[in-house]
């Protein structure tokens, strides 16, 4: 035996049949709308790169500026350091070593 409902509760309508679909203009508003919203989006991410590489490219040549510059220059020859001078006596100085079989002597 084979019972139908159909008594009991009617059929449903499709509802997206109900609303009359979008028109052209409407479609083109919402796709122009969602467009400029990804647009800035997109510039805000690009702006942001942008900054990054710019700071990036900085920080490369700053190091090679680092690395390349030569070293400072020498001082002109009159003016270079000299080596300490020895507080010894001038007749000290000029006095040669004994050899080591002489210092043994010596008082």
């Amino acid at each position: 035996m084979v019972l139908s409902f159909s008594f009991i509760m009617p059929l449903r309508k499709d509802p997206s049949t109900d609303a009359t679909p979008p028109t052209i203009q409407e479609q083109l508003s919402t796709l122009i709308a969602i467009s400029t919203a990804n647009l800035h989006h997109l510039d805000v991410i690009i702006t942001q790169l942008t900054t990054i590489n710019t700071l990036m490219i900085n920080i490369q040549i700053e190091t090679m500026a680092k690395i390349m510059s030569p070293p400072p220059p020498l001082p002109p020859q009159n003016q270079q350091r000299r080596p300490p001078r020895s507080r010894l006596p001038t007749t000290m100085l000029s006095t040669p070593p004994l050899p080591p079989s002489q210092r043994s002597l010596s008082p």
